[in-house]
C-alpha cells in the first residue's frame, strides 16, 4: 500500500547569510500525518533558522511543498496559517489576551475558523488561568504566560503542523507537563492530518514530545534517527 503523500516535504532547502555564507545547506526532510519530529544540533546549528524557513518566515532557496504542492503566490498565505511557528519569545499585540487571541480570526485567510469560547476557556483552565486571565493586558504577561497564550492562539485556528521553538522555555516544569499533554490531545485528535516538529535543549523533553529526530550541524542534516 502506498505512502500517504506527506504533509510537508522540503526540497534542498537554502539559506545564506548577508556575506552569502550558507546557513542552511540544501536540508530536505520529509514529514508525515502523525509524526513528531525533534530537530537537534549545537547553538548556532541553524535549528530556529529551519523552523523560520519551514514557516516561510525568511526568503529561501529551494522548494516546500505542502500536501504534495508547491507553496507560492498562490497558497502561501494559507499555508501559513496551517503551518504555524511558535518562537521561544512569543510576540505580542498591543490589547488584552483576548484581542492577541482573535487576531488570527481577522485575516483573510482565517475566514472559515470559528471562535470557540469554550474550547479556549478549557485549554487556559488546565493551566490554571480562568476567565479574568483574557482581561489582562498582554503586555504585563510574563514571558512563560505568553508562551501559554500563542499555543493556545495557534491551535484556536486549527493548524495542521505545529513547529515549537524553545516553546515552553520560560515555563515552570507543571506548566511544561500540561503544554506538552496539550500538544500532544491536539495531535492525537486528528493524526490523519496533524505533524509537529519540535526544537528544543532538553533532552528528556525530546524523549517525552518526539519519536524521530534529525541532526543539524552547520545548516546541514548530519544524521537522522528513528
Amino acid at each position: 500500500m502506498p505512502l500517504k503523500t506527506p504533509l510537508l516535504e522540503t526540497r534542498h532547502i537554502c539559506r545564506r547569510g548577508r556575506n552569502d555564507e550558507p546557513l542552511l545547506n540544501s536540508v530536505s526532510l520529509t514529514v508525515r500525518a502523525g509524526e513528531r519530529w525533534a530537530i537537534s544540533g549545537v547553538s548556532g546549528a541553524g535549528k530556529t533558522l529551519l523552523l523560520r524557513s519551514l514557516a516561510l518566515l525568511d526568503p529561501i532557496g529551494g522548494d516546500i511543498l505542502w500536501n504534495g504542492q508547491t507553496v507560492d503566490a498562490r497558497n502561501i498565505l494559507e499555508y501559513r496559517s496551517r503551518v504555524i511557528y511558535l518562537a521561544q519569545n512569543a510576540a505580542m499585540i498591543d490589547g488584552n489576551v483576548t484581542d492577541n487571541l482573535k487576531l488570527a480570526f481577522s485575516l483573510n485567510q482565517n475566514q472559515d475558523r470559528k471562535w470557540d469560547e469554550r474550547q479556549v476557556n478549557d485549554w487556559f483552565s488546565q493551566f490554571q488561568k480562568d476567565e479574568q486571565f483574557l482581561k489582562r493586558d498582554a503586555h504585563d504577561l510574563s514571558g512563560g504566560e505568553r508562551q501559554i497564550v500563542v499555543l493556545i492562539r495557534a491551535l484556536a485556528i486549527s493548524p495542521q503542523i505545529l513547529l515549537l521553538d524553545e516553546a515552553t522555555s520560560a515555563l515552570d516544569p507543571q506548566s511544561v507537563n500540561i503544554y506538552e499533554q496539550i500538544v500532544g490531545e491536539w495531535l492525537e485528535e486528528d493524526l490523519n492530518n496533524r505533524a509537529i516538529i519540535w526544537v528544543t535543549h532538553s533532552k528528556d523533553q525530546r524523549h517525552r514530545v518526539t519519536d524521530r529526530e534529525i541532526q543539524l550541524s552547520a545548516g546541514t542534516i548530519q544524521k537522522e534517527i528513528d
